[in-house]
């Protein structure tokens, strides 16, 4: 009798010990999932200080280097950080503050090309102050958020430029209001 109670009393003690270590390391990958949401949350909010700071060219590309570095690679970063997760509604939350996060870091770095004006490859004492239509095009095909820039001149061939500065704060804009969505939905994840 004493053997079955004794027996049944191990296994409830192993089952307990299981439990708890199955609890324990979904809790740990959850802290090191949030963690890695943070890290990048932390490498945008670095380039929305930068830029409402107002910096040089290569100021504002230094900056960007680092805050790439933080932020980790665009799809691993957010796919390890997901996986983290092991219940698929925080896994969800996850990846809804992932992809703003991500199309943040996209905007700032595409914003480094039009910061300052362009010297013409052709005559480098002219500066080039527009973009033309189809580099704006490519542009919003990789962010679908940017706003419709006003023209700033068309040639006589009907060929649309817009004026770069222009770009690039509509690209800052993008930046910060996806900055706002990942916040929200890191919020949805709860405390640590």
């Amino acid at each position: 009798m004493r053997t079955a109670v004794k027996v049944a009393f191990e296994a409830t003690l192993i089952l307990a010990i299981g439990f708890v270590g199955c609890t324990s390391s979904k809790s740990i990958a959850r802290k090191e999932g949030i963690a890695e949401l943070q890290r990048m949350r932390s490498a945008v909010q670095d380039m929305n200080i930068v830029v409402s700071a107002g910096v040089t060219n290569v100021e504002y590309s230094r900056r960007l280097t680092d805050a790439l570095l933080k932020f980790g690679g665009q799809d691993g970063g957010c796919k390890q950080a997901v996986q983290k997760f092991q219940d698929p509604e925080q896994q969800s939350f996850a990846a809804e503050a992932c992809q703003p996060l991500s199309t943040a870091m996209i905007a700032y770095t595409n914003a480094k090309e039009y910061v300052s004006p362009k010297t013409d490859p052709i005559d480098p004492e002219f500066v080039i102050y527009t973009l033309p239509d189809d580099e704006y095009r490519k542009v919003r095909e990789t962010i679908p958020t940017l706003a419709e820039l006003p023209v700033s001149e068309t040639n006589q061939d009907g060929y649309k430029f817009y004026r770069r500065r222009d770009m690039v704060q509509a690209l800052w804009k993008v930046a910060g209001q996806e900055y706002q969505l990942a916040e929200a939905a890191i919020e949805k994840l709860g405390p640590t």
